[in-house]
Order: C-alpha cells, then structure tokens, then sequence
C-alpha cells in the first residue's frame, strides 16, 4: 500500500515541481485536476471490485482520501505563498514537501480511514 502512496506522491511533486515557471494557483489546478482523475479512477476500480464479487471499499474512505487531497493542494499554495517570501523558486520547496506529505501521511490517512468506514 504504501509503495501507492509514494507514486502518488511523486506524480503530485512532479506535476507541482514542472510547473514552476508558473503562478502557484496553475499549480493548484494541475493539481486538482490530478486528484479528481485519480478520484474517477478509484471509483471506477470500486464499481469493479463490487462487480468482481469482491468487498468494495466504502464510498466514505474515497471521500475522505478526496478530502485530505484537496486541503494538501490548500496547504501547497500556502506553504508555496509563505516560502515565496524568503526564496525565490519555491516550487520546488514545496514540491518535495507535497512528496513527502503524501508519502508519508498518506499510509496513515488511509488506515484511519478505513477503520471508520469499518473497510479494509
């Protein structure tokens, strides 16, 4: 699971660390866009695993994960705001600390998650 987590926080970084030529609210669209692709994606396996005959995750562990994807995309324009001060390219900054941030309290996210949803 939490090999998931690290890809995803390397395409996030990425997208956010390419785009740094940018204003940081294209950031944050690309961004946006990325996670609802991600959500469609991760609905349409659900509809398959429930097709499959298998226990389908609960809507309530996608909504979640949605949730704490679009304020990581909050907190990545403020941190980004808040370094631009200091520095003068802070998307990268902020690029490897969205890394970071869904790498490692993605795994965590996710369990939380799931126990309350009562799915796995």
């Amino acid at each position: 699971m939490s090999v998931v987590y690290v890809l995803a926080g390397a395409v996030m970084g990425g997208v956010w660390a390419l785009g740094s030529g940018t204003p940081a609210w294209e950031h944050a669209l690309r961004v946006l866009a990325l996670v609802l692709c991600a959500t469609a994606a991760m609905e349409l396996l659900r509809r398959r695993r429930a097709r499959l005959g298998r226990l389908p995750v609960g809507r309530r562990l996608y909504r979640g994960l949605l949730l704490g994807k679009v304020l990581l995309v909050a907190a990545a324009l403020a941190v980004d705001s808040a370094i631009g001060r200091w520095i003068s390219e802070p998307g990268p900054v902020t690029a490897a600390a969205l890394f970071a941030a869904v790498a490692l309290g993605g795994p965590a996210l996710h369990r939380r998650l799931a126990q309350e949803a009562g799915g796995t």
